[in-house]
C-alpha cells in the first residue's frame, strides 16, 4: 500500500487523529485491494461529532429562517399565503 488512504475524523473544522484508536482496512469493492484505513472511533469521538453536527444543523436552520423572513419582507407576506388566507376569507 504505497499510496494508501488514512481517513481521519473532521469535527468542528479540525482533523482529529487519535493514535490510540484501532483502524479497519478500507478495500475497493471493484478489485478487493486494500486502499487505506478507517479509524474505529471511540464513543467520545462519536459524541463530539454528533454535538458538532447538531450545532451546525441548528445554525443552518436559523440562517434559513432568517433568509425566509427577509424574503417575506422583500416580496410581501401575502404572496406566501394561500389566496383565501391572504384575502381574509378564512
Amino acid at each position: 500500500m504505497a499510496d494508501s488512504i488514512r481517513i481521519k475524523n473532521l469535527i468542528d473544522g479540525e482533523w482529529i487523529v487519535n493514535g490510540k484508536e484501532k483502524t479497519v482496512a478500507l478495500y475497493t469493492p471493484s478489485t478487493g485491494v486494500q486502499i487505506g484505513e478507517v479509524p474505529m472511533s471511540s464513543s467520545s469521538t462519536a459524541k463530539a461529532a454528533v454535538r458538532s453536527s447538531d450545532a451546525a444543523y441548528l445554525w443552518n436552520r436559523l440562517y434559513f429562517m432568517q433568509e425566509m423572513g427577509q424574503l417575506m419582507i422583500d416580496v410581501g407576506l401575502p404572496k406566501f399565503l394561500p389566496v383565501k388566507l391572504a384575502s381574509g376569507v378564512v
